[in-house]
């Protein structure tokens, strides 16, 4: 955000339409990612299981689950055909 604004103040001061042009498309990037990144996360429920005990200055592991609860989205998988 900050670098939309020092874009947008260049391109007053400088009365430059390219810079217009550019500021205003990234802005709208950026307000179209945040809304489909809300619509992707939107009933997402992370639950934490139970931990397994450690020592200090050794790495825990804890169990998580990811409910998507009632939303039917569809999933893309990028890999080697066959692998999923």
């Amino acid at each position: 955000m900050l670098t939309l604004l020092v874009m947008l103040l260049t391109a007053i001061n400088y009365q430059n339409n390219l810079v217009y042009g550019v500021t205003f498309w990234l802005a709208m990037v950026f307000v179209v990612t945040v809304h489909f990144t809300h619509g992707n996360l939107l009933g997402l429920a992370l639950q934490a299981g139970p931990a397994k005990t450690g020592l200090s200055g050794t790495a825990g592991r804890v169990l998580r689950a990811v409910d998507r609860g009632k939303a039917r989205r569809p999933s893309i998988c990028a890999g080697k055909l066959g692998e999923f």
